[in-house]
């Protein structure tokens, strides 16, 4: 079994231990880890100030999840799901929100300078 294999069926189960709660924390380290086995549901996650600029989470399950403060500056975000994820004071600077879903997201003071929205729900 190969480490990413091995790290995604962690996330998995960290995910599946918690469902019911409100949050569960999650480094970047092991999202993007995770993402680049192939897991996409990190919907209700805790990655309050986390540092993902430059993270490719393209079609990514963000819903529910807080992202307060995180770094997503150059993120790419393209069709990722962040309906009622929580964005205050996050950088988006230059991220890629492409058809990203943003209803009912919280983007109180967040950064989105040269942020793509095209075809973004709001």
């Amino acid at each position: 079994m190969s480490k990413l294999s091995t790290w995604a069926g962690e996330i998995e189960a960290r995910r599946a231990a918690v469902l019911g709660l409100t949050t569960w924390g999650l480094s970047a380290t092991e999202l993007l880890a995770a993402y680049a086995a192939g897991v996409r549901d990190f919907s209700e996650a805790d990655l309050t100030g986390a540092d993902l600029h430059w993270a490719n989470l393209t079609r990514a399950n963000l819903r529910g999840a807080d992202l307060t403060e995180t770094k997503l500056s150059w993120a790419t975000l393209t069709g990722a799901s962040l309906t009622e994820a929580k964005l205050m004071k996050t950088d988006l600077n230059w991220a890629n929100l492409t058809r990203a879903d943003l209803r009912g997201t919280d983007l109180t003071r967040a950064k989105l300078r040269w942020a793509t929205l095209t075809g973004a729900l709001f």
